[in-house]
């Protein structure tokens, strides 16, 4: 897998301290983290550097949000940049893990005057790990 660093040149961004620092805090949880979650585990980043470098993550789509239930948006790396700009994603309620997942999806078609600039797709329900889990109980 290629560096933080290469990750953020490749999209035309500076290696700044706090990019590299959510980046690789991102990239090494399993799970999706949200903002709180990411500044636990970061003490140094001020509110400002830290809203404008997730701000420049997600518009280069190095990251991805994803807002949960609970209305809280959590992060997650791109592992491929996603190229198309519509993605699918399941999101296990049980495990709180967020897959990409290979399906058909048809995208909406945005009214008349809009621009669609990506599209999202979350689909939330229990996982097949989680759904084996409980039938093996």
């Amino acid at each position: 897998m290629e560096s933080v660093k290469e990750i953020l040149h490749r999209n035309n961004l500076k290696g700044t301290s706090a990019r590299i620092a959510i980046l690789n805090t991102i990239i090494g949880s399993e799970d999706p983290l949200s903002e709180s979650d990411i500044k636990k585990r970061i003490h140094e980043i001020d509110r400002v550097t830290f809203y404008r470098s997730i701000k420049s993550l997600l518009d280069t789509k190095i990251i991805q949000g994803m807002i949960t239930q609970g209305k809280i948006i959590k992060y997650t790396f791109c592992h491929e940049n996603h190229s198309s700009e519509t993605a699918v994603r399941f999101y296990c309620t049980e495990c709180k893990k967020l897959t990409d997942v290979e399906i058909e999806a048809q995208i909406p078609v945005v009214p008349q005057g809009y621009t669609e600039k990506t599209c999202s797709i979350t689909i939330t329900g229990i996982c097949k790990a989680c759904n084996n889990s409980d039938e093996e109980q």
